[in-house]
């Protein structure tokens, strides 16, 4: 069992616990007596075996449409009766486990955390374990297991011989970072990028937030609150990303940039090798200052705009969830360039642009000292930063909001 009070090196960050946790706070009930049991999955598979098969068709037929590949789906053996069926089913990674946890609240440490941008399941011993039978509340279920996505459940998915995708629209076949095509997604972008790039007007990241909230509708529907919350929340991660800049822009250092680079260096294999971190490591760098930003604004107890955008704001999403999707994402993605310049200028990192050299995995990354040093030393920068990066927090507040709308209605 977790002991909070030891000290623990390399603690897990849940940025998308924090942004589920303020945006939504406010839609639960804080009566003690509204607690859920932890339910196995094997419970709600078996009572909502054929309404969940009838959906994992609909999702796999719509991944394989969306991809351009002929549907094969209806020699497939649709039965899901195990875990391991439904994550067949539903096109999930094959090594995906279920894990039951909870995860744990930043301002009850009393030790220095260290960043940590791990993918590999529920990250370190910033979740907690939940015996089955145990009583957890409904907040508690959506803010731990918004992050789930991030375990590492779409990685791989295109390098499976199982699911005959072929090659992801955009992204990696394998690895970390092969789930991008289901977080990321660019609906802004003009019909240039997409003729010359077909893949991204491609994104699977729609597909999996509507999997997410129809899996959720039959859990309620069935009885199993437990399971309706967790994939609520599964749903609730997808559209939070597309509010990240990094996630609604595919080139946020600008287009420019990259083709000097290949100017200077045409010879493909080179320039993949010189640039491969290049998108990567700025990518990094924003989510790690902001993840840091928000958990030392929690554990202090200390005012945060960062936090504060994650309040409520009057404006009504629609309830289309592609025009949804379109319309908090396009602050984000207007905001990607500035948002990169100014990040790059102000937190400066002098092995960011080494090609070896992928900040995710440096345990030695000193981001505390980075952002005091920039906070300290351009104030007037930094101000501007913190203020763009707190209108596409606003987005993610307004968007998980919208998440918990779904199911009132």
């Amino acid at each position: 069992m977790f002991d909070p009070s030891s000290k623990i090196v390399g603690m897990s960050w849940n940025t998308h616990s924090l942004i589920s946790r303020f945006a939504a706070s406010g839609n639960f009930s804080s009566n003690p007596g509204s607690l859920i049991k932890v339910v196995p999955m094997e419970s709600f598979l078996q009572n909502c075996q054929e309404e969940l098969e009838g959906l994992s068709r609909n999702v796999r037929g719509r991944i394989y449409s969306r991809l351009g590949i002929e549907q094969i789906i209806d020699k497939e053996n649709t039965v899901i009766k195990s875990p391991s069926d439904f994550i067949w089913s539903f096109r999930l990674n094959p090594g995906t486990e279920i894990n039951y946890v909870r995860v744990f609240e930043v301002e009850r440490s009393n030790f220095t955390m260290s960043h940590d941008s791990s993918r590999d399941g529920p990250p370190g011993h910033s979740y907690i374990p939940t015996s089955l039978g145990s009583d957890i509340s409904a907040l508690e279920i959506y803010c731990t297991f918004s992050d789930e996505p991030d375990w590492g459940m779409d990685q791989d998915i295109f390098s499976c011989p199982d699911y005959s995708m072929g090659r992801p629209p955009f992204g990696p076949r394998s690895g970390k970072s092969s789930q991008a095509a289901f977080h990321m997604g660019f609906p802004h972008e003009h019909r240039f990028f997409y003729r010359a790039i077909p893949g991204l007007a491609r994104s699977l990241l729609p597909i999996r937030a509507a999997m997410g909230f129809d899996l959720a509708k039959i859990a309620f529907r069935g009885g199993f609150d437990y399971w309706g919350w967790r994939f609520a929340a599964w749903g609730a991660h997808y559209l939070q990303d597309i509010t990240c800049p990094f996630h609604c822009c595919p080139f946020p250092p600008g287009i420019k940039n990259l083709l000097k680079k290949f100017f200077w260096n045409p010879n493909p294999f080179k320039f993949y090798h010189n640039n491969r971190n290049y998108l990567r490591n700025r990518h990094g760098l924003l989510e790690a200052v902001v993840s840091y930003l928000m958990n030392e604004s929690v554990k202090d107890g200390t005012n945060s705009p960062l936090i504060d955008a994650l309040n409520p704001n009057h404006k009504k999403l629609p309830e289309d969830l592609d025009l949804v999707i379109q319309e908090v994402s396009r602050i984000p993605c207007m905001l990607a360039p500035k948002i990169n310049d100014s990040m790059v200028n102000l937190f400066y990192w002098p092995l960011i642009d080494k090609p070896e050299y992928y900040l995710n995995e440096d345990p030695l990354f000193p981001i505390g000292k980075i952002i005091g040093d920039a906070a300290t030393q351009r104030p007037s920068m930094y101000s501007v930063f913190v203020d763009m990066v707190s209108q596409c927090l606003s987005q993610a507040g307004r968007v998980t909001r919208y998440s918990l709308e779904l199911f009132r209605r």
